[in-house]
């Protein structure tokens, strides 16, 4: 599962307090960590930052200067998207696009990878209306993947966000991810499938607990990649179960490396 680091985001107190103003040592040590923790992709929103733009090209190209790292550009402000798009070279994400907004942007997704971008576009199952039952989310994420298509974005480079609520406001939330997944799996191979885990406890105790559990379904369920707090040690723990008992860590060496590294 690709693991996606979702810390460097101003909505949360102690990061916005790195951005701005701007401490660039404190930025790259979170960088660093998430990446030492195993994560591949970095989420980056500065919405709450005074210049959400400025800022975030200065997040980006400290990513960049990690190396093996790639940036997933995460903004409410569809000018702020299309700048970075425009601006940053290589790999990566967009998060995201809907069925009812920022048609420029996923114009410019697929010109980007007509012209063999390796752009990754992150599509989001929300309308004028959420939908609420599993049929009527089904038939949205037809209706959304099958329209993405059309405007010439492929299958391959479509991740379906998931879209995780509360299940402290609504018990079966959980239930409809795990079938739109299924669902999303079985109708459209060629697309993968992401989410924000954590959205999952709001509202509760225990929430590490609970996001491990749910990441573990998840996991053995089929899901491609989650944004998720991958320096969390509860996380760290499931996710290393769960690519052991999957068979994707040979010799039990990452297994045993995060036991030494967290249980001393």
């Amino acid at each position: 599962m690709l693991k996606i680091g979702e810390s460097l985001n101003s909505s949360i107190p102690k990061t916005l307090a790195l951005l701005e103003p701007f401490d660039e040592d404190g930025v790259r040590a979170l960088i660093r960590a998430q990446k030492a923790a195993g994560a591949a992709v970095l989420d980056v929103n500065t919405a709450l930052c005074s210049d959400e733009l400025s800022v975030m090209r200065r997040v980006v190209s400290l990513i960049k200067e990690e190396g093996d790292l790639v940036p997933m550009f995460d903004s409410p402000d569809p000018a702020v998207l299309s700048a970075m798009l425009e601006e940053t070279d290589g790999e990566a994400f967009l998060n995201s696009v809907t069925l009812t907004e920022r048609r420029e942007v996923i114009a410019l997704c697929a010109e980007q990878i007509r012209a063999g971008r390796d752009l990754h576009v992150v599509a989001l199952p929300v309308g004028d209306a959420l939908p609420t039952s599993a049929e009527e989310r089904r038939e949205f994420v037809k209706t959304l993947i099958n329209s993405l298509v059309a405007s010439g974005i492929p299958e391959e480079r479509l991740w379906l966000d998931l879209l995780i609520e509360a299940v402290a406001t609504d018990t079966a939330a959980a239930s409809r991810v795990f079938d739109t997944l299924s669902f999303t799996k079985e109708a459209y191979p060629n697309v993968k499938t992401l989410c924000g885990l954590s959205n999952v406890s709001f509202g509760l105790p225990m929430r590490a607990k609970l996001n491990g559990v749910f990441a573990a379904m998840l996991v053995a369920r089929g899901l491609d990649g989650a944004i998720i707090s991958v320096t969390s040690p509860e996380m760290r723990r499931t996710l290393a179960c769960c690519e052991l008992l999957s068979g994707e860590d040979d010799y039990c060496m990452n297994y045993l490396s995060l036991y030494r590294e967290l249980e001393g």
